[in-house]
Protein backbone atom coordinates (compact mmCIF):
# COMPACT_ATOMS: atom_id res chain seq x y z
CA UNK A 1 0.00 0.00 0.00
CA UNK A 2 0.87 3.33 -0.28
CA UNK A 3 1.94 5.24 2.36
CA UNK A 4 -0.89 8.02 1.60
CA UNK A 5 -3.51 4.89 1.38
CA UNK A 6 -2.27 3.23 4.18
CA UNK A 7 -1.97 6.68 6.36
CA UNK A 8 -6.48 6.69 5.00
CA UNK A 9 -6.63 3.28 6.19
CA UNK A 10 -5.24 3.70 9.72
CA UNK A 11 -7.34 6.52 9.92
CA UNK A 12 -10.72 4.44 9.19
CA UNK A 13 -9.58 1.84 10.90
CA UNK A 14 -8.62 4.11 14.04
CA UNK A 15 -11.60 6.31 13.77
CA UNK A 16 -13.74 2.58 14.63
CA UNK A 17 -11.74 2.13 17.12
CA UNK A 18 -12.95 5.12 18.95
CA UNK A 19 -16.45 5.23 18.14
CA UNK A 20 -16.47 1.98 19.55
CA UNK A 21 -20.65 2.14 19.72
CA UNK A 22 -21.25 0.06 16.22
CA UNK A 23 -18.62 -2.77 16.91
CA UNK A 24 -18.39 -5.53 19.31
CA UNK A 25 -15.69 -6.04 21.47
CA UNK A 26 -13.83 -8.62 19.76
CA UNK A 27 -13.53 -6.82 16.57
CA UNK A 28 -12.27 -3.69 18.56
CA UNK A 29 -9.49 -5.71 19.75
CA UNK A 30 -8.99 -7.54 16.69
CA UNK A 31 -9.09 -3.99 15.08
CA UNK A 32 -6.08 -2.51 17.80
CA UNK A 33 -3.74 -5.50 16.96
CA UNK A 34 -4.19 -4.94 13.37
CA UNK A 35 -2.97 -1.43 13.46
CA UNK A 36 0.22 -2.29 16.09
CA UNK A 37 0.95 -5.26 14.10
CA UNK A 38 0.56 -3.40 10.73
CA UNK A 39 2.80 -0.30 12.53
CA UNK A 40 5.38 -2.63 13.26
CA UNK A 41 5.57 -4.31 9.78
CA UNK A 42 6.24 -0.66 8.74
CA UNK A 43 8.70 0.04 11.29
CA UNK A 44 10.48 -3.39 10.18
CA UNK A 45 11.24 -2.24 6.99
CA UNK A 46 14.28 0.03 8.03
CA UNK A 47 14.79 -1.19 11.49
CA UNK A 48 15.11 -4.45 13.50
CA UNK A 49 12.52 -5.19 16.34
CA UNK A 50 14.63 -4.20 19.01
CA UNK A 51 15.09 -0.72 17.54
CA UNK A 52 11.17 -0.04 17.95
CA UNK A 53 9.87 1.23 21.02
CA UNK A 54 6.61 0.94 22.42
CA UNK A 55 5.95 4.78 22.64
CA UNK A 56 6.77 5.18 19.00
CA UNK A 57 4.61 2.05 17.90
CA UNK A 58 1.90 3.36 19.93
CA UNK A 59 2.23 6.30 18.60
CA UNK A 60 2.43 5.49 14.61
CA UNK A 61 -0.59 3.09 15.43
CA UNK A 62 -2.67 5.75 16.92
CA UNK A 63 -3.31 3.28 20.22
CA UNK A 64 -2.33 4.26 23.64
CA UNK A 65 -0.18 2.76 25.79
CA UNK A 66 -2.54 0.84 28.35
CA UNK A 67 -4.46 -0.52 25.26
CA UNK A 68 -1.02 -1.84 24.00
CA UNK A 69 -0.49 -3.48 27.34
CA UNK A 70 -3.99 -4.60 27.87
CA UNK A 71 -3.15 -6.80 24.57
CA UNK A 72 0.74 -7.23 24.70
CA UNK A 73 3.57 -7.42 27.54
CA UNK A 74 6.70 -6.39 24.66
CA UNK A 75 6.84 -5.76 20.86
CA UNK A 76 7.96 -9.40 20.79
CA UNK A 77 4.22 -10.28 21.55
CA UNK A 78 3.12 -8.41 18.81
CA UNK A 79 5.84 -9.94 15.75
CA UNK A 80 4.82 -13.61 17.71
CA UNK A 81 1.22 -12.30 16.98
CA UNK A 82 1.67 -12.06 13.42
CA UNK A 83 3.81 -15.04 13.16
CA UNK A 84 0.94 -16.96 14.86
CA UNK A 85 -1.40 -15.61 12.50
CA UNK A 86 0.36 -16.87 9.57
CA UNK A 87 1.26 -20.16 10.49
CA UNK A 88 -2.56 -20.64 11.64
CA UNK A 89 -2.72 -19.83 8.00
CA UNK A 90 -0.49 -22.55 7.01
CA UNK A 91 -1.89 -25.15 9.04
CA UNK A 92 -5.07 -24.42 7.73
CA UNK A 93 -3.55 -25.84 4.29
CA UNK A 94 -2.27 -28.89 5.50
CA UNK A 95 -5.43 -29.38 7.36
CA UNK A 96 -7.02 -29.57 3.78
CA UNK A 97 -4.69 -31.35 1.42
CA UNK A 98 -3.34 -33.56 3.52
CA UNK A 99 -3.87 -36.08 1.21
CA UNK A 100 -1.97 -34.54 -1.63
CA UNK A 101 1.17 -34.10 -0.49
CA UNK A 102 2.31 -31.99 -3.46
CA UNK A 103 -1.22 -29.96 -3.54
CA UNK A 104 -0.59 -28.79 0.37
CA UNK A 105 3.56 -27.89 -0.50
CA UNK A 106 1.84 -25.84 -3.66
CA UNK A 107 -0.71 -24.25 -1.76
CA UNK A 108 1.98 -23.45 1.47
CA UNK A 109 4.21 -21.87 -1.21
CA UNK A 110 1.42 -19.93 -2.28
CA UNK A 111 0.86 -18.32 1.08
CA UNK A 112 4.22 -18.16 1.46
CA UNK A 113 4.46 -15.98 -1.65
CA UNK A 114 1.43 -13.37 -1.49
CA UNK A 115 2.96 -12.57 2.19
CA UNK A 116 6.56 -12.37 1.02
CA UNK A 117 7.17 -9.14 2.71
CA UNK A 118 5.42 -9.97 5.98
CA UNK A 119 7.49 -13.52 5.76
CA UNK A 120 11.02 -11.93 5.32
CA UNK A 121 10.41 -9.27 7.43
CA UNK A 122 9.46 -12.13 10.27
CA UNK A 123 12.62 -14.56 9.56
CA UNK A 124 14.23 -11.25 10.10
CA UNK A 125 12.84 -10.64 13.32
CA UNK A 126 12.36 -13.73 15.32
CA UNK A 127 14.89 -15.29 17.08
CA UNK A 128 16.49 -18.74 15.86
CA UNK A 129 14.97 -20.42 19.01
CA UNK A 130 11.31 -18.66 17.96
CA UNK A 131 11.50 -20.11 13.98
CA UNK A 132 12.35 -23.52 15.53
CA UNK A 133 9.11 -23.46 17.81
CA UNK A 134 6.96 -22.44 14.92
CA UNK A 135 8.72 -25.19 11.85
CA UNK A 136 8.26 -27.69 14.97
CA UNK A 137 4.37 -26.72 15.38
CA UNK A 138 3.86 -26.57 11.76
CA UNK A 139 5.31 -30.72 11.90
CA UNK A 140 2.97 -31.89 14.15
CA UNK A 141 0.33 -30.78 11.64
CA UNK A 142 2.34 -31.18 8.49
CA UNK A 143 1.42 -34.79 6.96
CA UNK A 144 4.56 -34.89 4.41
CA UNK A 145 6.90 -35.46 7.53
CA UNK A 146 4.51 -38.37 8.93
CA UNK A 147 6.34 -41.07 7.23
CA UNK A 148 10.06 -40.70 6.62
CA UNK A 149 11.46 -44.74 6.51
CA UNK A 150 13.79 -43.97 8.94
CA UNK A 151 14.98 -45.54 11.94
CA UNK A 152 12.80 -44.03 14.90
CA UNK A 153 16.31 -42.92 16.65
CA UNK A 154 16.98 -41.10 13.41
CA UNK A 155 14.25 -39.55 13.16
CA UNK A 156 14.21 -36.29 15.17
CA UNK A 157 17.77 -35.40 13.12
CA UNK A 158 16.31 -35.80 9.75
CA UNK A 159 13.88 -33.46 11.04
CA UNK A 160 15.95 -31.48 12.25
CA UNK A 161 17.89 -31.13 8.85
CA UNK A 162 14.50 -30.88 6.61
CA UNK A 163 13.51 -27.93 8.88
CA UNK A 164 16.64 -26.28 8.55
CA UNK A 165 16.55 -26.66 4.71
CA UNK A 166 13.37 -25.31 4.64
CA UNK A 167 13.84 -22.47 6.41
CA UNK A 168 16.71 -21.45 4.24
CA UNK A 169 15.22 -22.43 0.96
CA UNK A 170 11.70 -20.39 1.83
CA UNK A 171 14.10 -17.51 2.73
CA UNK A 172 16.32 -17.91 -0.16
CA UNK A 173 14.06 -18.52 -2.32
CA UNK A 174 11.44 -14.90 -1.12
CA UNK A 175 14.63 -12.75 -0.97
CA UNK A 176 16.24 -13.49 -4.08
CA UNK A 177 14.38 -16.01 -6.46
CA UNK A 178 11.04 -13.57 -7.50
CA UNK A 179 10.90 -15.14 -11.07
CA UNK A 180 10.41 -18.31 -9.41
CA UNK A 181 6.42 -19.14 -9.17
CA UNK A 182 4.74 -20.55 -5.63
CA UNK A 183 4.02 -23.94 -7.88
CA UNK A 184 7.86 -24.03 -9.55
CA UNK A 185 8.75 -23.87 -6.14
CA UNK A 186 6.73 -26.53 -4.64
CA UNK A 187 8.19 -28.96 -7.19
CA UNK A 188 11.35 -28.32 -6.75
CA UNK A 189 11.15 -29.18 -3.06
CA UNK A 190 9.10 -32.04 -3.85
CA UNK A 191 10.48 -33.55 -6.72
CA UNK A 192 13.95 -33.10 -5.84
CA UNK A 193 13.37 -33.72 -1.99
CA UNK A 194 10.78 -35.29 -0.38
CA UNK A 195 10.35 -38.14 -3.36
CA UNK A 196 13.82 -38.98 -2.73
CA UNK A 197 13.40 -39.60 1.33
CA UNK A 198 9.20 -40.97 1.08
Amino acid sequence: MGDRIFRKYRENQYALIKKGDNISMNQRIKLTKRLLQESLLGFLDSRSVEEVSIVELCRDAGINRSTFYAHYSCIRDVVRDISVGLTDRIREICRREQEDRRACLEEICRCLYENRDTVLKLMRSRTEEELEETFAALDGDFYLFRSLGTEPRDDKLVLAFLNHGAYNLVKTWLAEEEDRTPKDTANLIYDRLFKKLL
